[in-house]
Parts: structure tokens; C-alpha cells; sequence
């Protein structure tokens, strides 16, 4: 498989969808069950003083299906209710849930939602043990020739 081979994503809005409403939270829910994704990407951005402290500010999902989200987990609505929406999807082990150097999120995602993540593969694991390329994703994207995306 040539990931140079593969068309960058369209900057059409219909792909994507900025949620910042608990009413958002449910469609967004409704959209993957629909779907019936079978590979869920994830990245989430988080602000950590210290290792014992800290929170999710930001969630991006992305699906197979082709639809992106990026959910504002700083919108107290949307805090309250991640978990309970959004649970089946990153624990169920038929769905394999894909990001680069995941570690940390996956930590963010048990602390603040009580989300246990299965089925994970870590692009950043994968391309600094198997591969042997530096960790960074733009090493990695430069080995696919995604350089000029």
C-alpha cells in the first residue's frame, strides 16, 4: 500500500463538523453509529503543567466513513457528556483507533471522560520500533513522500 498514492482530504466543509453543543455531541454519536466505522483516528490536545495535573481542551475524531469532527471539550455541555457519548466507540475492540504517539492522550482520555481505549495502533510506536524513523510525524509523512501535502 502507497500512502503517496492516497488524495489529500477536500477542503469541503460537508466533511467536517465543529461541535460545540451537546445537541452536536449526540448527532456527531448518531453520524459514526451510522456509519458503522471501522477506523477511528484520533489526536486530542491537552495542557499538562505537571504530571499530575491537567486537562483536554480539544478532541479531533476522523472515520473511515470520510467525516471528520472537532469537538470542544472545553464547552462545559460537552465535558459533561464525552464519555457517555463517545465510550462505545473508542472501547470497542472492532474498531481500531489510529494516532501518532498516542500515549498521553490515552491518559487524558481515562482521566477526564473515563474512557478506556481499545484497540490502538500508535503510528509513532510503529514507525520508531518497526521502521526505525525518528518519532516525529513529519519523519514519518517525509518516508511516504506526504511531504508536500
Amino acid at each position: 500500500f502507497e500512502l503517496s498514492q492516497v488524495p489529500p482530504p477536500s477542503d469541503d466543509s460537508d466533511n467536517w463538523t465543529y461541535v460545540e453543543t451537546f445537541e452536536q455531541l449526540k448527532e456527531c454519536r448518531k453520524e459514526l453509529l451510522t456509519s458503522k466505522a471501522t477506523e477511528l483516528a484520533f489526536d486530542l490536545e491537552f495542557w499538562n503543567p505537571s504530571k499530575y495535573v491537567g486537562r483536554t481542551c480539544l478532541l479531533q475524531l476522523s472515520s473511515n466513513a470520510g467525516k471528520s469532527y472537532i469537538i470542544d471539550v472545553l464547552k462545559p455541555e460537552v465535558w459533561a457528556n464525552v464519555g457517555a457519548e463517545l465510550r462505545e466507540f473508542f472501547e470497542n475492540p472492532e474498531i481500531v483507533k489510529i494516532g501518532h504517539s498516542i500515549s498521553g492522550d490515552v491518559k487524558c482520555l481515562h482521566r477526564d471522560f473515563g474512557i478506556h481505549v481499545m484497540n490502538a495502533f500508535d503510528t509513532y510506536e510503529a514507525a520508531s520500533r518497526v521502521l526505525k524513523i525518528p518519532g516525529n510525524l513529519a519523519a514519518l509523512c517525509m518516508h511516504y513522500g506526504l511531504h508536500d501535502r
